[in-house]
């Protein structure tokens, strides 16, 4: 696993590998995403060949071997953020605001220097869409649309058609994220509020992706029971036995969890930040 830790000190990102039993610790890549104009979290491949982030408007993608790096895409006015690279590492799926208002579309780019990004989202202003992911199989994307902080996941096809909610319609405020599919692409998991809009806690939920969703959301378990507050960043284990998150207690430490993709107690494997300088932005499952 693979986890992007934004290090307040230093205002840059690293990339640090861990094994999925926690252990193994070590720096991804030979040296931290070191420039002071990224802001967005990277995104590491399924493969953990390439890795994706935006720096000063910019779209890059980052060889890990070689560390060889290309310009994918640039727009001067742009904001960009939330990458994600498709199982085979040949497209980037973005959220960008060319606009310069407060509407953010989701775009889908060849992994490629210089390539024309396809927009396939067409949101209204104030509207967003940003945290898109590939099904496995590399046909659909999931991602999160809405209003700031009360968005819902959906899920469409890669032109943007076929879109269709899983997540349900919560009070103002609360917002579902980081969705994530299954890796049969039959379902979503994504972290929702829905549960905690009197406590200020987030869980986990799994939704079908067909139409009417809404309705089948799963539970996978209760954060009042497990002593973490906040879920963030579900990934799906190659045999789809697991998810692994993060999770953050009362305590503010940030640690590795995974839970069955059946429910039930989540289990702590490591934790990786004890104090508030640090954040995870990301975590990737990657080959051993």
């Amino acid at each position: 696993m693979v986890l992007s830790v934004f290090d307040e000190a230093a205002n840059n990102y690293k990339l640090i590998k861990y094994n999925t039993d926690g252990s193994g610790e070590a720096a991804f890549i030979s040296s931290r995403l070191a420039g002071t104009e990224i802001i967005a979290a990277p995104a590491v491949s399924p493969k953990g060949t390439k890795v994706a982030y935006v720096e000063g408007g910019i779209l890059k993608l980052l060889d890990v071997k070689s560390d060889a790096r290309a310009n994918v895409y640039t727009h001067a006015n742009a904001i960009i953020g939330f990458p994600a690279i498709n199982a085979d590492e040949t497209k980037i799926a973005f959220s960008a605001s060319p606009t310069g208002d407060e509407r953010a579309d989701l775009y889908i780019v060849n992994a490629a220097a210089n390539s024309t990004p396809v927009k396939i989202t067409n949101n209204e202003p104030d509207y967003v869409a940003i945290f898109p992911r590939f099904s496995n199989d590399g046909t659909k994307l999931t991602f999160s649309k809405g209003h700031a902080d009360d968005e819902g996941v959906y899920v469409s096809d890669l032109q943007g058609n076929n879109m269709v909610r899983v997540s349900e319609d919560h009070l103002d405020g609360d917002a579902d994220a980081w969705p994530v599919f299954t890796k049969d692409g039959s379902k979503v998991i994504y972290t929702s509020s829905k549960y905690g809009q009197n406590n200020g806690t987030s869980e986990l939920l799994m939704s079908n992706t067909t139409e009417g969703a809404e309705s089948t959301a799963t539970r996978m378990f209760e954060s009042t029971a497990t002593g973490i507050l906040q879920s963030f960043f579900p990934v799906v284990s190659p045999d789809n036995s697991f998810i692994y998150f993060i999770g953050i207690d009362a305590n503010s430490a940030q640690s590795i969890y995974k839970v069955s993709t059946a429910g039930g107690a989540p289990v702590k494997i490591k934790t990786v930040i004890t104090d508030l300088n640090s954040t995870v932005w990301n975590l990737a499952y990657v080959k051993e």
